[in-house]
């Protein structure tokens, strides 16, 4: 009961932030530059779309290794928005840890019905490290609930962390 207490306030600051806050222009300036090689974190990106079908997204945001407060999305299944700055949302899961549940409810500019869970990721120790957000599909007539995408988005995430050995590794050319 504690758990569902949690998920439901995550939910209502995730869908009070979205409300509030200002949306990122498209036309805003990358913050962060890719090395020419793929990284590790671009690879495991690609393998979680290709085992997961029900997912329209997935991506890893962070502060790169040797920078400081330059909050961005390194990796993911849209490789034309790594480098975006995250929102202000991104920053305060990175920053404290907490989870967001957004069922994404009456966004007039998501063209497909969603459903999209913010989570801490975490290395194998366990340790927080950046930012995992995975975007669902959620049709109309399924008939999902918050439970049904925060267990989904944990067991991906919990699974996701035994392959990360370190966040500086996310950030290593893939082999």
């Amino acid at each position: 009961m504690k758990a569902l207490k949690k998920i439901a306030l995550a939910t209502l600051v995730g869908v009070t932030m979205a409300a509030t806050l200002p949306a990122v222009a498209e036309t805003t300036a990358k913050n962060w530059t890719a090395p020419s090689y793929k990284i590790y974190a671009q690879t495991l990106s690609d393998e979680i779309m290709a085992a997961h079908p029900e997912l329209i997204s997935v991506t890893f945001h962070g502060v790169p290794p040797g920078m400081s407060k330059v909050y961005t999305m390194f990796a993911g299944s849209y490789p034309d928005r790594i480098g975006n700055p995250d929102d202000p949302d991104d920053v305060m899961i990175i920053e404290t840890g907490i989870t967001i549940l957004d069922p994404r409810w009456h966004r007039t500019k998501d063209a497909i019905r969603k459903y999209v869970p913010m989570l801490p990721l975490r290395d194998a120790a366990g340790e927080n490290i950046g930012l995992l957000v995975l975007a669902y599909k959620n049709p109309a007539d399924a008939g999902y609930n918050d439970e049904h995408f925060f267990k989904a988005s944990m067991k991906l995430r919990d699974e996701l962390q035994k392959k990360i050995p370190s966040y500086a590794a996310l950030f290593q050319q893939a082999k």
